[in-house]
């Protein structure tokens, strides 16, 4: 029952005792270990300077957090759930990097550009349905699209069936899409 011996030492240790200090890092050498288990049963995704940053950040953690400590498991239990959350943690931060890595900016300028271009594209086709006249349709597509409607509300509104509703609008949006290749 190793509990039963690490609530009076963290103790010591938070009252400044030198000796539960130095026992404590003593128990804590199996941080690196823990890491380097959990980072070779996910397929080595980590380096082992980054193994080497969680190390340091985990010792650390758990320093601060030792008032915390309530002694209801193990000092190993709680400081491996620590080396956890770490782990986890610095794999999210990696995977974030990744994600956004790809991104240039000379990219985003120029999908901004066809952005516009494509909305010109819309907005004439709009227009162009707007000039035919009065189109329910039309007022069909702006509800919904530009006013956020449901088609339930629609539906009601109209005294139909929202599935008629859906039917219509995405007759609308077939013609709209042939307006926009023709421009």
């Amino acid at each position: 029952m190793e509990s039963i011996e690490d609530l009076p030492l963290v103790q010591q240790a938070c009252a400044g005792d030198a000796a539960a200090k130095r026992e404590l890092v003593a128990r804590l050498a199996f941080i690196r270990a823990r890491l380097h288990i959990r980072n070779r049963a996910l397929g080595f995704p980590l380096s082992n300077s980054d193994l080497d940053d969680i190390e340091q950040d985990v010792f650390l953690r758990v320093f601060q957090s030792l008032s915390h400590f309530r002694g209801h498991s193990s000092l190993r239990t709680w400081v491996g759930r620590m080396c956890d959350f770490a782990l986890i943690d610095m794999l999210r931060q990696l995977h974030r990097a990744a994600r956004t890595d790809w991104v240039d900016s000379r990219d985003v300028s120029g999908s901004i550009d066809e952005c516009q271009s494509e909305r010109a594209a819309l907005r004439g086709a709009l227009e162009s349905l707007a000039r035919e006249g009065p189109n329910p349709d039309l007022r069909l597509v702006m509800l919904h699209a530009r006013d956020g409607q449901s088609f339930e509300s629609i539906a009601a509104e109209e005294r139909t069936t929202p599935g008629a509703i859906k039917a219509r609008y995405y007759r609308v949006l077939v013609r709209l899409r042939a307006q926009l290749e023709q421009h």
